[in-house]
């Protein structure tokens, strides 16, 4: 094979890993439900501000649409609202590697805008939520030729580590000055995510990535009906993602996921809460074009939580949502 064509198949199978960055910083906004469980439609719990192992860094606006359509209890049984609840998203991430590139460095901030509407009351507000910062590491690096048979290292997969640490600059649910909950941007506690993504190469042109994720928010003092305050702590949220990538040239991708997240028990003053467990369904699928190859791209993401019967449980908003993002790339000169 001549350099020519090595070359291309490595910036293939490059892009092939960098949608995972792009699709994560487009669905940074995609995260509902702040009054309670915290849990995100399109990624693994504390991935954010992703940036492609060929790059130095990434810059990435996206905008996200939610509306919920329905609700399900803590049985699983889905209820349908009459509320109006409306939800865009604008989020700000970015990413930088150190010398070792296998460290990546990444920060992200959303403001959300949010709308409500029950009867003939109306409320929108807008304030800024939850910002994170996260460390990433490569600690295998695998194959990206596909698998070939006889070839034991075409099915090393590359596998990923990653730590975000979520800070509290919302607007917690028990500070809310809105009646209906409008201006409630954020859970009130800090977190910790500790999770890993596993990608591998099926073929030169097609991927499978597992995210895998565990995210602990701290216990912190509330007041409650202007009671004694209590000691509130938010139950484990574990996550899984399985998306699937197909990357057919060089300036487009596409692709589709499924994620399932589960929330344990929430504690107040150390005692469980009755039915504070909850799960969440999500399927979605997105489309990436180079508008400037290889430094500016675009991602589209549609996403939809699960809507039949024990899809999900103590889901207080499920829905559609869509996402936007542009990606500014920063790189270094091809190495060969």
């Amino acid at each position: 094979m001549d350099r020519a064509a090595q070359r291309y198949e490595r910036v293939v199978a490059l892009r092939l890993v960098m949608l995972g960055g792009v699709v994560s910083a487009a669905l940074l906004g995609v995260t509902t439900d702040v009054a309670a469980q915290a849990c995100c439609a399109g990624t693994g719990s504390g991935e954010v501000g992703l940036v492609g192992p060929c790059h130095d860094g990434g810059l990435t606006t996206s905008l996200t649409y939610t509306h919920a359509l329905a609700s399900y209890d803590s049985e699983g049984a889905m209820h349908g609202t009459d509320a109006s609840l409306d939800d865009l998203v604008l989020a700000l991430s970015g990413g930088v590697r150190f010398a070792d590139r296998r460290l990546l460095l990444a920060v992200a901030a959303p403001v959300r805008l949010q709308h409500r509407r029950y009867g003939d009351e109306r409320s929108t507000r807008v304030g800024l939520g939850d910002a994170a910062v996260s460390l990433r590491a490569m600690a295998v690096r695998g194959s990206m030729r596909g698998f070939e048979r006889g070839d034991a290292e075409s099915y090393v997969p590359f596998v990923d580590l990653f730590a975000t640490l979520g800070t509290p600059t919302g607007r917690a649910p028990d500070d809310a000055k809105d009646r209906l909950g409008a201006d409630v941007t954020g859970t009130g506690a800090f977190s910790l995510a500790l999770g890993t993504r596993i990608t591998s190469f099926l073929t030169l042109e097609h991927s499978l990535s597992l995210t895998l994720g565990w995210r602990h928010a701290f216990a912190r003092d509330v007041e409650v009906n202007e009671g004694p305050a209590r000691r509130i702590a938010l139950g484990e949220i574990f996550d899984a993602r399985l998306s699937w990538s197909y990357v057919p040239s060089l300036f487009t991708a596409g692709g589709a996921f499924v994620g399932f997240s589960w929330n344990g028990t929430t504690e107040q003053d150390g005692a469980a809460v009755p039915h504070s467990r909850g799960h969440r369904t999500t399927v979605g699928a997105f489309y990436s074009r180079y508008l400037r190859f290889p430094t500016v791209e675009l991602t589209v993401v549609v996403a939809i939580d699960a809507l039949f019967p024990h899809a999900s449980a103590n889901a207080a908003q499920v829905g559609p949502s869509v996402s936007i993002a542009i990606s500014r790339w920063f790189h270094r000169a091809w190495r060969e």
